[in-house]
């Protein structure tokens, strides 16, 4: 399929099937954003994400051929917040570990997508688990130690000393 084949009102999510790119003809939108940066500290972000293409990637649009010539898969935590694109995440990591692909796991916290902390944390820590490296910021890295049952203040050094100490 050439991009002069997709008209403007379809939307495409990305696959590994033939080269890259599936349609999508069953009404998936594409997200949207709008971000409002009123100074350097100060800016405010309004996200359509209802019925988004990219949560409809499922296990059965996955290429284990394709994926196994990959040298690296970056997963972002919004794909976990929804099936099925959920289990399309889990699959893909276990395609990766079995053709030792290296795996990256954005956290990509995005509250309005979860029902709660505790569920995206959930989620959140079974991707990262899997994943040789983990980018995320305190308030991500936080959703892991909730799902591991660990209060935030219980954090510690590397060293193994309670941050206070630092």
């Amino acid at each position: 399929m050439r991009s002069a084949d997709i008209s403007p009102s379809t939307c495409c999510k990305l696959a590994s099937i033939q080269g890259g790119v599936t349609v999508d003809r069953e009404g998936a939108v594409t997200g949207l954003a709008f971000t409002e940066i009123k100074s350097p500290t100060d800016c405010s972000i309004l996200m359509y994400r209802d019925n988004v293409a990219d949560l409809k990637l499922s296990p059965a649009d996955l290429d284990e051929g394709y994926m196994s010539k990959a040298k690296a898969l970056l997963i972002s935590g919004t794909a976990l917040a929804k099936s099925p694109s959920r289990e399309a995440v889990f699959m893909a990591l276990e395609y990766a570990s079995k053709h030792d692909v290296v795996t990256f796991f954005d956290i990509d916290y995005r509250p309005y997508t979860w029902a709660s902390k505790l569920e995206a944390g959930i989620y959140a820590k079974l991707a990262a688990e899997k994943c040789d490296c983990i980018i995320g910021g305190r308030e991500e890295f936080d959703l892991l130690e909730l799902a591991m049952g660990r209060p935030p203040q219980a954090r510690r050094r590397l060293d193994g000393r309670p941050l206070a100490e630092a």
